[in-house]
Parts: structure tokens; C-alpha cells; sequence
């Protein structure tokens, strides 16, 4: 038998180095041979961890203005423990923090409430570090603190997955385990089969579905079209699908038409539905149902606006966020001289249910015009906004356990928190401007459900009335029958 040659011979080394060398490396006593042993991960060819990944969140950073929170953030945690020995108790917090991925809901739930608080703290350090949470422990810390920890991150969680490799059963069933946590945001870039679409009525806590694929590609989607969102009609008038749904969006399906407009009303919470470059015939087509108003993208806040009077939504704030997604170019260029703002400017807080329509009609608004460019950025402030102006009534019909509104940066946020989630890369905007961009005028007001279920009542005391006559004339009916039944008896019996 021959043996190989070892690669390094302790015995040559020098006395220095050999401590060195066995440190990277692992020796075989049967050979006699130095060698390094590398472990590397397996490629997984699927996204059926998708919620354990750990995806970039930038969307959650440019939503909320969370640069200038983490950037504030990580100074402060650095200054305060500059010079300090580490005690036990920070090094059990580290401790956690390294296995986090490993942690339960039920295991948090046992920590009291401010260590609970100083382990999210640890690992907001580590999202200011370019290091973002998984899915998994975004929805056990939310789930666990948002009431009573006023943390932006606490209320969204943003992910994109810009190639899916998986079906997409596979990223919705997360969304829907735990319904009553939270609600979605789902966008759909690249093409999915359509009996997956129609599946995504089993997501209850649906707030907002747009599927815009590349022009390209939408143009050969021909299952995408009006038998879609007749299929989520039926399931919402059969299961209750859709009991949030808010905002829907379908761009450039050619088989969406005008008769997609008959379905709308059986969606509870629907207010925006948008079809830019999809079957309609423009100014030709017939009108929309009754308590829908067609708009243009041009004058879509515009419109909105006198549609919901009462509650005019915090346009002057919208304006506001318009500005800052498309800042002027000298002000862009002095914007990275300067330093972050303070803390106090981009901290989130609670607001009382009460204060709300002083809010939302605050003064100084100025028409604003929405470029197309800025619906992708826009939709998630949008979806809190038309809930405020609702007072969150369908969230309050799902038997959803909302608190008081919040703020974060002087705009205001959702009542619950919100999970974003992308399938592919981010979509161009449809350039299209005719009128197919619908905005409900009803359900804007929490009286209206009101009057929507005794309505409903009223309805179903109608059914029961009729029942009652129908039942009452069957009776009698009945009871002429036995009477002649009777009367020919006695003739009969009068003739013998």
C-alpha cells in the first residue's frame, strides 16, 4: 500500500508558526497530514424559508423616514456604552440576539416586558447595521410589543423577493397562518398560474393586491381578465373573502373590461380600484356602478378629496410626502452635506381616535399632483389613510384588535401592523391616463356600517315576513281543502 505525501509535516514548521497553522487547520493522525476543512451551506432550490431569510428592508427605511431613526439610534447606543464593562445582563441579551432565529413566540412572551424591549433594541442595532430581520421575528416582536412600544418597525414589515422559485401557496401561507396580527400588502411582478391567483382569497387579511406583470408578459396573461375577479366575487359573497381588501390594482390585462365593474360592489371594503392600460374603452365606457367614480391618474387626489369631504384624509400631509419622494435637485445636493435630524422629529406616536378628524382636516392644503411614478411608493400610506377616513370599520367587523391610530414623522400610519411583500422586481408605472382608476364614495363614514347592517336586517325581516305569508297562505289553503274535504264527507254520508 502506498500512502500519500502529507501536504505539511508538523515537524517542518517552525515552532512559531505551528500554533498558527493548527488553528485554521485539522491534522489526521492514521496519515499524518495538515489539511482545512471548509463547511459550506447548502444551495436551497426553493423559497420554502422564505420567513427565516433575512431580505433587505430599504422600502421600510424610505416609507417612514426609519434612515434618520436607525442613524439616530445606533449614535445613541454607541455614545452610552462607550467605556462601560459589559454586565451578564447584556451579555444574555447578545446571547439571544445570536439565536434569535431559533426563538418562539411563546418563549418571548415569557421575557418580561423590558427585557423584551432591550432584545428588539439589540436587534434594531443590527437593522441599523445593514443586517435586517427575518419575517419570522418581525411577527413574534410585533406581535409581542406594538401596543404599547411606540417603534415605526414595530407596524411595517417590508420584503422583496425580486427572482421567487417557489409556488405562491408557498409566500402566502405565512401571510394568512395568523390572520388577526397583522395585515398584508401583495405585490405580484411575474407571472403566477391563475388558479394560485384565484387562491388568494384565503388570505383574510388581504388590505391591498396588485399584480402588474411586465407589458410584455401581461399582454399573453389571457387568464387574467374578468373570470379572476368574478371567481373572487363568488368567494367573497360564499366565504367572506375579502373582508379588508382596500386597494386593488391590474395593470395592462387586456381581458380586465368594463364588466368587471358589476363585481365591485361585493367587495365590503374596497375603495380604489385601479385598471390603468387594461380592456376599458375609455370615454366610451359605460358608467361604473352605482357609489364608484371614475378618475384619471392626473386628477386622482383631486378627486378623492371631494369624493371623501367629510374626511378630506390629510391631503396637505400627502403633499407633503410627495415632496419628499421627488426632492429639487439643489435641495438633494445640500441634503447630503447635512447630518440626519434629531430623534425627536422621526419618532412614531399614539394618537387618541378623537383627535383624528382634526387631523386629517388639518389647513393649509394645496392641490397636489401624483405623478404615475409615485403610485408605487404612495399605496401603502394610502391604505391607512382611506381606513382612518372609514374609522377602520372593516378592520372592526374582522374582530381585528386595533388600537389608536399612530404617527410617524407627522404622517399618519396604520392601526395595525402591515407586512409588505414583493414577488419580483419593482414595476414601472403605467403610463396610461384615461379614466380607469375608480374610487368608491361610500362606506367613508362608520355610521354608514350602521346603516349597511340594519339595512341588512331590514332585509332579512323582509325574508322572514314573506316566509310568514307564504306559510300563512299554504296554511290556509290547507285548511280549505279540509274543510270541502269535510263539507263532501257529509253529503256522502247523508246520501247512504
Amino acid at each position: 500500500m502506498r500512502l500519500l505525501r502529507p501536504q505539511t509535516n508538523l515537524r517542518a514548521l517552525p515552532e512559531g508558526n505551528i500554533q498558527d497553522q493548527l488553528q485554521t487547520s485539522k491534522f489526521d493522525k492514521s496519515t499524518g497530514q495538515v489539511y482545512t476543512e471548509t463547511t459550506a451551506a447548502i444551495q436551497c432550490s426553493d423559497d420554502r424559508n422564505w420567513t427565516q431569510e433575512k431580505y433587505s428592508q430599504a422600502c421600510i427605511t424610505d416609507e417612514f423616514g426609519l434612515a434618520n431613526h436607525l442613524w439616530e439610534f445606533r449614535r445613541d447606543a454607541t455614545t452610552s456604552r462607550k467605556g462601560k464593562p459589559r454586565t451578564l445582563k447584556d451579555i444574555a441579551i447578545q446571547c439571544i440576539v445570536q439565536n434569535i432565529s431559533d426563538a418562539t413566540l411563546e418563549l418571548i412572551n415569557c421575557l418580561p416586558s423590558e427585557l423584551r424591549r432591550q432584545v428588539w433594541d439589540e436587534l434594531k442595532e443590527s437593522i441599523a447595521a445593514d443586517n435586517p430581520v427575518s419575517f419570522k421575528t418581525w411577527s413574534i416582536f410585533s406581535e409581542s410589543l406594538h401596543r404599547d412600544t411606540p417603534d415605526p418597525y414595530l407596524y411595517h414589515f417590508a420584503c422583496t423577493i425580486a427572482e421567487p422559485k417557489s409556488p405562491l401557496n408557498v409566500y402566502t401561507a405565512p401571510l394568512a397562518s395568523n390572520p388577526l396580527s397583522f395585515i398584508t400588502s401583495l405585490n405580484i411582478t411575474v407571472p403566477c398560474p391563475v388558479p394560485d391567483l384565484v387562491r388568494l382569497s384565503d388570505i383574510t387579511n388581504l388590505a391591498v393586491l396588485e399584480i402588474a406583470y411586465k407589458r410584455a408578459v401581461s399582454d399573453r396573461a389571457l387568464g387574467i381578465g374578468d373570470r379572476l375577479i368574478r371567481a373572487w366575487q363568488l368567494a367573497a359573497l360564499n366565504s367572506g373573502a375579502f373582508p379588508v381588501l382596500r386597494i386593488l390594482r391590474l395593470w395592462d390585462f387586456k381581458n380586465v373590461t368594463e364588466r368587471s365593474l358589476s363585481f365591485l360592489n361585493d367587495f365590503p371594503a374596497l375603495a380604489v380600484y385601479d385598471v390603468r392600460g387594461c380592456g376599458f374603452g375609455g370615454r366610451s365606457s359605460p358608467p361604473p356602478p352605482l357609489g364608484w367614480t371614475p378618475v384619471s391618474i392626473d386628477s386622482f387626489f383631486n378627486t378623492l378629496t371631494s369624493v371623501y369631504k367629510d374626511h378630506v384624509l390629510s391631503w396637505f400631509r400627502l403633499r407633503n410626502i410627495g415632496a419628499e419622494l421627488e426632492p429639487k435637485a439643489e435641495e438633494a445636493n445640500s441634503q447630503q452635506s447635512k447630518p440626519p435630524p434629531s430623534f425627536g422629529q422621526n419618532k412614531m406616536t399614539f394618537i387618541s381616535r378623537a383627535e383624528v378628524p382634526d387631523i386629517l382636516n388639518e389647513s393649509g392644503f394645496t392641490p397636489y399632483r401624483l405623478g404615475a411614478d409615485m403610485w408605487e411608493e404612495i399605496t401603502y400610506r394610502l391604505s391607512p389613510l382611506i381606513g382612518a377616513a372609514r374609522n377602520d370599520i372593516d378592520l372592526v367587523r374582522g374582530k381585528y384588535n386595533i388600537g389608536d391610530p399612530v404617527a410617524v414623522q407627522q404622517v399618519l400610519g396604520s392601526s395595525i401592523p402591515m407586512v409588505s411583500l414583493r414577488l419580483g422586481n419593482k414595476r414601472t408605472a403605467s403610463s396610461s391616463s384615461r379614466y380607469t382608476t375608480y374610487i368608491r364614495d361610500n362606506l367613508t363614514h362608520p355610521l354608514n356600517a350602521s346603516v349597511c347592517e340594519s339595512g341588512r336586517k331590514v332585509s332579512e325581516d323582509g325574508r322572514e315576513s314573506m316566509h310568514r305569508e307564504a306559510t300563512k297562505r299554504e296554511r290556509q289553503g290547507q285548511d280549505v281543502m279540509q274543510k270541502k274535504k269535510r263539507k263532501l264527507n257529509d253529503l256522502l254520508n247523508s246520501l247512504l
